[in-house]
């Protein structure tokens, strides 16, 4: 049997990142889920994209656009060892180069019997359900109560699609334009895609001039956001999450915006994963702007997710608890936050497994806790935030850790300061 207690706990917090709390008075908010509205949605397109005339989809165009000449030259031109390389690396090169030949083989055959014309319409900016994407004949069973709007926009070379969802219904909802980088035909392994991100973003990582510039204009493109309330939280140059050849990356500066209210920043953390069932913290998701741009300050992607808007004021200059008193929730929430972990990921105490969690960063801001009055509104209410990370031990050996496995802060807990519960448990 082992001895040693199962969560071991080393804080390492700067207390000076806490010197802004003490002066800041708080109030409580109530806010509500924003619904996307048509008209908004048109007017994001237009901050992007300008007066680029925005294209339905349409499954009907797009099983034609497959079977033209368009395409065929298309693959043609990117079935080159070169580029091929570039985007996937050497060793896929065979199995691209052998599966493009079979696709531009049946794109010819399509061509001998496909004798209509293809004629692009103007999107018509209205909600429809997903099956209407996804079927000619429409199949009822796809539906869940969402409302989509698919879109495109064509410059040159280069495709962006719009993904906008809203949905409102019982058992979770989520309001989110999507704009990605994206061949609005199916290309083998998104060659076409991966081909317009090259050519967007390089082959090298973006100089600081380039890197500036590119946040000029992020910042530009949250200042004239006109759905709800966001601050620049975070700013990254990075590999693109979606690239494939990791031998010769390609960069991205990607931009982290959340809801700021009088100068208090939204704490920024993890999209849930789970939003239905006994295990969900919400029915919605938490709120985010993110913007990735190439060195150059072309567009790849934006993604808006759920906004909030503000219902009232439901407490002014509100009382926070004792610093010290939240180190000490916090203390006593870690150990049995360890028994969870071990038990959760499937590891046994009485096999030797403990674990080791490191505390060293911490945040406050506003968070967001359901009311429980079945409204569907959200209460914003001071709170801290910790982070860091956590090792799984058995004896002196690491198992793993989460930062090396994920490459990213562990979120401990998120603290109201209001009353010292604990808001986003896994308890």
């Amino acid at each position: 049997m082992n001895d040693s207690p199962i969560c071991t706990a080393d804080i390492r917090i700067e207390l000076n990142k806490l010197d802004g709390l003490r002066s800041t008075d708080f109030s409580v908010l109530r806010v509500k889920p924003h619904i996307l509205e048509v008209e908004e949605c048109k007017n994001f397109a237009k901050l992007l994209f300008g007066d680029s005339i925005v294209y339905e989809t349409d499954s009907g165009a797009l099983t034609m656009r497959l079977a033209t000449e368009t395409e065929i030259m298309r693959l043609e031109q990117l079935n080159n060892d070169e580029l091929i390389i570039d985007l996937y690396g050497a060793g896929e090169l065979s199995t691209v180069k052998s599966v493009i030949s079979e696709t531009i083989e049946i794109l010819r055959n399509a061509v001998q019997t496909e004798n209509r014309n293809i004629t692009r319409k103007s999107c018509n900016w209205e909600y429809r359900p997903l099956s209407y994407y996804l079927s000619n004949d429409p199949d009822t069973k796809a539906d869940d109560g969402s409302r989509i709007i698919m879109a495109y926009v064509e410059k040159g070379a280069i495709s962006h699609k719009l993904w906008i969802t809203s949905r409102d219904e019982s058992d979770y909802r989520i309001q989110n334009i999507y704009v990605y980088l994206n061949s609005e035909y199916s290309s083998p392994y998104d060659i076409e895609t991966l081909h317009m991100l090259r050519r967007l973003c390089g082959n090298r990582k973006p100089s600081d001039t380039e890197v500036e510039a590119a946040l000029e204009k992020a910042a530009d493109i949250v200042k004239s956001v006109e759905i709800g309330k966001w601050a620049i939280i975070d700013s990254q140059v990075e590999v693109y999450k979606y690239w494939k050849n990791k031998d010769n990356p390609l960069y991205v500066v990607n931009v982290t915006a959340v809801p700021c209210y009088d100068g208090i920043y939204l704490l920024h953390v993890n999209q849930l994963e789970a939003i239905k069932g006994s295990g969900a913290l919400s029915d919605y998701y938490y709120s985010e702007l993110s913007i990735t741009l190439s060195s150059s300050g072309a567009l790849v992607e934006v993604s808006l997710t759920s906004p909030l808007d503000i219902v009232s004021v439901a407490e002014l200059n509100v009382d926070i608890i004792d610093l010290q008193q939240s180190m000490n929730i916090l203390t006593t929430y870690i150990e049995q936050w360890g028994e969870a972990i071990l038990q959760n990921e499937g590891f046994r105490e009485r096999d030797g497994y403990t674990v080791h969690a490191i505390i060293d960063d911490i945040e406050w801001g506003y968070a967001r806790v359901n009311t429980k009055d079945h409204s569907g509104d959200f209460l914003l209410v001071p709170a801290l935030q910790f982070r860091g990370d956590y090792a799984i031990m058995r004896g002196d050996k690491v198992i793993y850790s989460y930062r090396d496995l994920f490459g990213s802060d562990y979120e401990f807990a998120l603290i109201n300061l209001t009353d010292g519960s604990i808001i986003n448990s896994i308890l």
